[in-house]
């Protein structure tokens, strides 16, 4: 029995887990500086300006969901960003934030309804990959998360940054 257990726990150790494929129907964007790439489904329409990237689903304002993602400019901080959103007097109450992690590295997620329009849930991320802050965004209708969250969950988890 113990000889197996050893052997067992031999071939695990040996095993590396790879990232799973892209998704059937989905694409990959790789961003023009070659940081970072992500998986988006089919239908979803892309625009991309400098360091920033939006991928939107397909319909209304109403209705769609957004994913974006900038490069914050060297010198500003992560938590200066964070600590900013929660001081604007106008920040929706429901705000929230917890540490997360985000492509393999240490992130903070902030979560709630969107200044301004409380049937819009936004999360975002803050992420600091080398001397690069990242601000990454999804948001979509409130009545809308049970379908978008999955989209979501599946995009974030194929993230990956390149280059440092």
């Amino acid at each position: 029995m113990k000889l197996q257990l050893l052997s067992l726990s031999l071939l695990l150790s040996s095993v590396t887990f790879a990232q799973s494929p892209t998704p059937v129907g989905w694409h990959t964007h790789i961003d023009v500086g070659g940081h970072y790439k992500i998986d988006y489904p089919d239908g979803w329409q892309i625009l991309s300006k400098g360091n920033a990237l939006v991928i939107t689903s397909p319909g209304g304002p109403e209705e769609r969901g957004v994913f974006g993602i900038t490069q914050k400019a060297e010198g500003s901080t992560i938590q200066e960003s964070i600590d900013k959103e929660f001081s604007d007097p106008e920040h929706s109450p429901d705000l929230q934030r917890a540490p997360a992690k985000l492509a393999g590295l240490p992130a903070t997620k902030v979560w709630g309804s969107k200044k301004g329009d409380a049937n819009i849930r936004m999360v975002e991320y803050y992420i600091q990959n080398d001397k690069h802050p990242y601000y990454i965004l999804f948001q979509a209708p409130h009545a809308a998360t049970a379908t978008y969250s999955p989209i979501f969950n599946t995009m974030i988890g194929s993230m990956q940054f390149l280059h440092p």
